[in-house]
């Protein structure tokens, strides 16, 4: 099956989200994988460059590796949505069925804002992937797709060495360190109530860009004492926070299926985060974590409070997360793509 996909997406050092699902791809569900870089994660320039040199290398495997019958492109909104569509436009030219997996938390203000052109690529393609239920019925509803898929996001089979014998309760941000994903916010949070804070949580802001900013906001604060500032962390030391971090937290404005959330689920980890997107569908208000409403900062230290003054539910929910997030698991998603693939190839032979 693998030898007859080609995917197009970033993956040469993941930084995000859709990069990191396509490495997740090529280390845990692809037996052979095929795959075209139009992203460095570098600099604008390399990026560039990038995507131009895919541009023929796309043409040239689609000319010479006839085996390809799919091509699987992974895709957000804005400019990443028009690059990719030149990938879409090749790969129907050469007769290919074509799966647009849409990634990105933004792609409904895309959509309003260029309906025609969206709708025109995603009703031609052969399946749109969405990464839930709430974004299947978006596409389904609004756009009119009726070629819509679920695949859910995949995530690596958890290292589990918990670390959690501590005293405070230590919570993580793992993220775009921008204002829409709501760091700036829980950093607000922290100053304001850190006299109430400090002898109760230790904070680990993980991510890039803005690293400067965000490292003078804590020195402005005088927060050093508890709000530690860990940086973009990957390996090792990504997997050490996830076994010592006893509770997630995304105060996100904008998204579709965090990776962060389900790999912290993996890790027992109780979650905090904003009810937005498909996050609702696998964080459950009591359940495995608490939801608020973006820019609640009450909310969000009300939430924060109870886990630290109430450990033991911190544990439950943390147990809670670890049961739900098993068809996120490499298995489950290789199943429902092995599915989707088998059900397209069909289309192919004659009735």
């Amino acid at each position: 099956m693998s030898s007859k996909i080609l995917t197009i997406g970033p993956v040469a050092e993941p930084k995000g989200g859709i990069s990191q699902t396509v490495v997740n791809y090529r280390d845990y569900v692809f037996s052979r994988f095929q795959n075209i870089e139009f992203n460095t994660a570098r600099s604008k320039m390399s990026n560039l460059w990038a995507y131009v040199r895919s541009i023929p290398q796309l043409f040239w495997i689609l000319l010479t590796r006839r085996s390809i019958r799919i091509v699987h492109i992974h895709t957000a909104a804005g400019i990443t949505f028009i690059r990719v569509f030149f990938y879409w436009v090749m790969a129907k030219l050469f007769g290919k069925k074509t799966v647009m997996h849409i990634h990105a938390g933004s792609f409904k203000n895309y959509y309003l804002a260029h309906p025609r052109f969206v709708s025109f690529v995603l009703k031609r393609c052969t399946r749109v992937v969405a990464l839930s239920q709430e974004w299947a019925d978006f596409f389904a509803g609004d756009v009119g797709l009726d070629n819509v898929q679920i695949i859910s996001n995949v995530i690596a089979p958890p290292e589990l060495n918990l670390n959690r014998d501590h005293d405070k309760l230590h919570i993580l941000f793992l993220g775009h360190l921008v204002e829409t994903k709501g760091i700036f916010d829980l950093l607000d949070v922290a100053a304001e109530h850190a006299s109430e804070l400090r002898d109760k949580i230790e904070l680990h802001v993980c991510g890039a860009k803005n690293e400067e900013k965000v490292k003078d906001v804590i020195a402005a604060g005088k927060m050093s004492d508890f709000v530690k500032f860990e940086g973009w962390v990957k390996g090792q030391k990504k997997t050490d926070l996830l076994n010592l971090c006893d509770v997630f937290i995304l105060p996100s404005y904008i998204e579709g299926l965090p990776l962060s959330i389900l790999e912290s689920m993996s890790y027992k980890m109780a979650i905090l985060s904003t009810n937005i997107g498909g996050i609702p569908g696998i964080v459950h208000h009591g359940h495995n974590g608490y939801l608020f409403t973006p820019g609640d900062k009450a909310a969000m230290l009300a939430h924060i409070l109870d886990y630290a003054d109430h450990r033991s539910r911190v544990v439950q929910h943390g147990e809670a997360s670890a049961s739900a997030v098993s068809a996120f698991l490499p298995d489950a998603v290789s199943e429902s793509l092995v599915a989707m693939y088998s059900d397209i190839l069909h289309l192919e032979r004659p009735q």
